[in-house]
Parts: C-alpha cells; structure tokens; sequence
C-alpha cells in the first residue's frame, strides 16, 4: 500500500512540473486592433501618402497635393474631401469589410494607373489617433505599392 501510494505521489509530481514548465506562444508582431468606428469619430488629416514602383518611391503629398486633405466618414458609407485651398469638396463612397477599405479616393494613384474609379485597401491601422492603409498590386510587370496615414485632428 505505500509503495502504490509513493509512486502515486511521485506521478503526481512529475505531472505538475511538467505541465508548468510549458512556454505560452507569443506572437512576434501582433496586428494592431481594427476599431471601425474611429472613422467616423474623426476627421482625418492625410499626413502621409506614398507611391512605390519597384525601387522608386514618390511623395505623393509634396507632388500632388495642393494643399491638407481632410476626409470626413460619415459611419454609413459616404465620406466628404475637403482641401484648404480648393473651393470644391468631393463626396465619394466607402465600404469597409473584413480588414479593408473600399472607397472612390480621387487622389489614389493605383486606381488612376489601372483606369478605376475606386481601390481596395488593406486596414493596417486604424484607431482614435491612426488610420493607415496600403495597397500593392502588379502593373505592367511591375509591383506598385501605395501607402497613405492619416491623423485624427
């Protein structure tokens, strides 16, 4: 009887120190949390918008723009451009769904090169300070990488 009561004991043992010694996983680069509703809390200042062919990287902003663009998401599917110096707004459409935005942006470069009126971004970042998108795609052979941040003001 002592002896089964001993080996029980030491099993026992042997259990609990294997079971704690295990290593939890962490993940290396967790994605950034995607809240949605930030859209629309918002206005948005583009601070950032860049376009990459192969090796060649363009400033969109200092290249393009005349001016800030601002967007402002109305939480159901429009969204409204407004520039400081223009005189115009542009009104447009959006749609988010799993982890991307599809939207009518005049200023998207890729849509302009493929003859669209409207692009599909991945959502890298979006939060109460961060809205950050990209978009990659091939062209002519070529890869093309777009990038836009915008700032919550």
């Amino acid at each position: 009887m002592f002896k089964k009561t001993y080996l029980l004991t030491l099993l026992a043992a042997f259990t609990l120190v294997f079971t704690s010694c295990e290593k939890d996983k962490d993940d290396a680069d967790p994605k950034p949390r995607i809240d949605v509703s930030q859209l629309e809390k918002h206005e948005w200042l583009v601070t950032k918008h860049t376009v990459k062919v192969g090796t060649q990287e363009a400033d969109v902003i200092e290249d393009e723009y005349e001016s800030d663009v601002y967007a402002q998401f109305d939480g159901e599917g429009e969204f409204i451009l407004t520039a400081e110096e223009a005189e115009n707004n542009f009104a447009g459409s959006y749609e988010v769904d799993n982890g991307q935005i599809t939207w009518d942006y005049p200023l998207s470069i890729i849509a302009y090169m493929k003859g669209e009126s409207e692009s599909t971004y991945n959502i890298e970042e979006l939060n109460a300070s961060t809205f950050r998108i990209s978009f990659s795609t091939k062209i002519n052979g070529k890869t093309v990488e777009e990038n836009m941040t915008l700032k919550a003001q």
